[in-house]
C-alpha cells in the first residue's frame, strides 16, 4: 500500500496547482485578425464610423455616419455596396447620422437616423423599406423575435417596437447603447458611467461601473455600445478610454484589452462593437477610421486533470 504524501509534497503540490491554474480576472484578450478602411469619403473609407453590425451569412455594414451613408462588406473587410445620403427624404440621413445600426436574422437592416429623429429600415441591398419616428435615438438592438429596441438618452428611455414600428413598451432610463441577450434581458450603456440591466419586462435588475480608468469602470463619456457573445459575456466599449471591457451577465469583470494609438489592438475612442455567430469580434475603431476585427475571446482553462492530480501525488 502506498504511503500518505509527506507533509513537503502537499505544499509543492498545492504550488503546482496555484501555477496550473489561470489567474481569476486575467483571461486571455481576443486575437487581432484585421483592419479595413482609411479616412475619406470613397468605398472602403470612413468619416466617423459609429455602428456596426453582422448579418447570419457574416457580411458586415457599417454606419458612416459623417458620410450620412451605410457600408456593406464581406468578413474579410472586401467592400460590397453602399447607400445613403445628407438628407430627409427616404433613404437619407441627417447631420451626425446614421448612428446606431441592427440586422435581424431575415438580413434586414435597421438604422437609428438621429438628427431626423427616427429609425429607418432597409434590405441588406439598400432598398427602403419603412420608416417610424423614434425621438433622439442612438443605440440600437434586435432580439431573438425581430423585435427593434432603441436607445433615446435625450428622452431618457428605451423603446421597444415591432419589427414595423409599432411601439410595444417603454423603458425609463438614461439609455445610449444597448443589446439584448437570449433570454430578452435588456443591457443599457447610459453614458454616465454605468451599465445597466433589465429584465424583459422592462424591470431593473443591476447595474455597475464607476467613473476612472481601472478594472471595470468607464471614462467620459462613458460605456458607448454593447454586444452580447454566445457564452452570454457582455462586450462594452468603454469608449473615453479606448478598450473594450468584459464582463459575466452579473457585471463581474472578466477582462479587457485595448489602449490609445493606431497599431493592430490599439483604438482612438471607438464607438461600435458587434459579435457574429463565431464569435469574432467587430469593432468600429471610430476617429482611426477603420474596422478592427478580433477572433473569439479565448476561455480561460484549468491545465489540470485528475490524472494529473494523481500523478502529483505519487
Amino acid at each position: 500500500m502506498r504511503p500518505p504524501p509527506s507533509h513537503s509534497t502537499l505544499i509543492l503540490t498545492a504550488a503546482a496547482l496555484m501555477a496550473l491554474a489561470p489567474a481569476p480576472g486575467r483571461a486571455q484578450s481576443p486575437s487581432f485578425i484585421m483592419a479595413w478602411g482609411t479616412f475619406g469619403t470613397g468605398d472602403d473609407q470612413f468619416n466617423t464610423p459609429v455602428g456596426v453590425a453582422v448579418d447570419a451569412q457574416g457580411n458586415v455594414y457599417v454606419a458612416d455616419s459623417n458620410n450620412h451613408r451605410i457600408q456593406k462588406f464581406t468578413s474579410n473587410g472586401d467592400y460590397v455596396t453602399q447607400w445613403g445620403s445628407h438628407g430627409t427624404g427616404d433613404g437619407q440621413f441627417g447631420d451626425s447620422s446614421p448612428a446606431g445600426i441592427a440586422v435581424d436574422l431575415a438580413g434586414n437592416v435597421f438604422l437609428t437616423d438621429t438628427d431626423n429623429q427616427r429609425v429607418q429600415r432597409f434590405t441588406d441591398t439598400g432598398a427602403f423599406v419603412t420608416q417610424w419616428t423614434s425621438g433622439t435615438s442612438t443605440g440600437i438592438a434586435m432580439d431573438a423575435a425581430g423585435n427593434v429596441y432603441v436607445g433615446e438618452p435625450r428622452d431618457r428611455r428605451v423603446q421597444k417596437f415591432t419589427s414595423s414600428g409599432t411601439l410595444l413598451q417603454d423603458v425609463p432610463t438614461d439609455a445610449d447603447g444597448l443589446t439584448v441577450d437570449a433570454d430578452g434581458n435588456i443591457f443599457v450603456g447610459n453614458g454616465v458611467y454605468r451599465v445597466f440591466k433589465f429584465s424583459a419586462a422592462g424591470d431593473l435588475l443591476l447595474g455597475w461601473g464607476s467613473l476612472g480608468t481601472g478594472n471595470g469602470q468607464f471614462g467620459n463619456p462613458g460605456p458607448v455600445r454593447l454586444a452580447i457573445a454566445s457564452s452570454g459575456l457582455v462586450y462594452v466599449v468603454d469608449h473615453a478610454n479606448s478598450r473594450i471591457e468584459v464582463f459575466t451577465p452579473d457585471g463581474a469583470y472578466v477582462t479587457q484589452w485595448g489602449s490609445t494609438g493606431s497599431g493592430p489592438g490599439q483604438f482612438l475612442n471607438p464607438i461600435g462593437i458587434a459579435i457574429d455567430a463565431n464569435d469574432n469580434i467587430y469593432v468600429a475603431d471610430t476617429n482611426n477610421s477603420r474596422i478592427q476585427k478580433f477572433g473569439p475571446l479565448p476561455t480561460p482553462v484549468l491545465a489540470t486533470s485528475w490524472g494529473q492530480l494523481k500523478r502529483l501525488y505519487r
